[in-house]
């Protein structure tokens, strides 16, 4: 983690002291330090400080969901692939349209985990369930790495522009936390995204020409009004909810994923302690 300045640092104090309550080691390096651990760092551009957590780690995303996905059928999951879920019953059954069901057809089950982002409310205002989420996309780009040796090694967070930079592969990715409204231009943030990956690993990356292969895209998180996600049971029997994650789903996933689990094993009963701060009618 960088910091261009000392604001950037001040900002995120408070995180650093959750970190060390936690017993989550953060150092401070020098340059000599960083520059032994990621060799490909700018020599033009001095930080104002550099935060390292030699305990987090970086994942590719998608191998990641593909591991879960085929580690899941082999304990008996069944996927429904090329489906829309059309509505939602009160009492949880779901009416579905795709490929093996042209005509919407019904199923029942013991619960029902809403976890379609965005989508929550169009399938859960029908019920009367009114969700405190707000949309909005944020961007990224992946391009292929030219030079492997000016490319990081591990993962980079420029704390100050709030974009991050890691390797997966044979790319790199460089995503932004800076949320923009449906429907404005992304073009401001994809520049940023471009300068903020030249500032740090200059050379790193094939930006330009027939062989680069660069790829951009915007995705939708939506946010709840104090950050976490809005999870567990809701007043419709059998219908619970897993969403409003915003830009922190990786990091709160697979927490909430064994609480629901846990709950699930309680023959429904959850426990209203464990799930805390996430409960759904917080902001009632």
């Amino acid at each position: 983690m960088v910091f261009r300045s000392a604001d950037g640092v001040s900002a995120c104090e408070s995180g650093r002291q959750r970190l060390d309550q936690l017993s989550i080691k953060v150092s401070e390096l020098d340059a000599a330090s960083a520059k032994k651990l990621e060799p490909g760092l700018s020599d033009d551009l001095t930080p104002h400080m550099r935060w390292w957590l030699p305990e987090d780690e970086v994942i590719n995303g998608r191998q990641w969901l593909n591991f879960l996905k085929t580690d899941a059928m082999r304990h008996g999951c069944a996927f429904e692939m090329h489906s829309n879920v059309t509505a939602i019953q009160s009492d949880g059954k779901l009416y579905v349209q795709g490929a093996k069901h042209p005509a919407a057809a019904s199923a029942q089950f013991d619960a029902t985990v809403v976890c379609t982002g965005h989508h929550a409310q169009e399938l859960l205002g029908p019920l009367g369930l009114k969700l405190p989420l707000l949309n909005m996309n944020q961007c990224a780009l992946s391009a292929q790495i030219r030079e492997p040796h000016l490319a990081p090694v591990s993962g980079l967070f420029d704390a100050t522009r709030r974009i991050s930079i890691f390797r997966t592969g044979q790319r790199l990715k460089v995503s932004s936390s800076q949320g923009i409204w449906p429907g404005q231009s992304p073009e401001p943030v994809y520049n940023q995204l471009y300068q903020v990956l030249n500032d740090w690993f200059p050379g790193s990356a094939r930006l330009h020409g027939v062989q680069s292969c660069t790829q951009t895209w915007q995705t939708t998180n939506t946010f709840t009004p104090d950050g976490m996600p809005l999870v567990g049971p809701t007043k419709c029997p059998g219908v619970w909810l897993n969403t409003g994650y915003g830009s922190t789903g990786w990091t709160h996933a697979p927490g909430v994923a064994h609480l629901l689990a846990s709950s699930f094993a309680k023959s429904g009963q959850h426990d209203s302690a464990l799930l805390g701060k996430l409960n759904v009618n917080r902001f009632d």
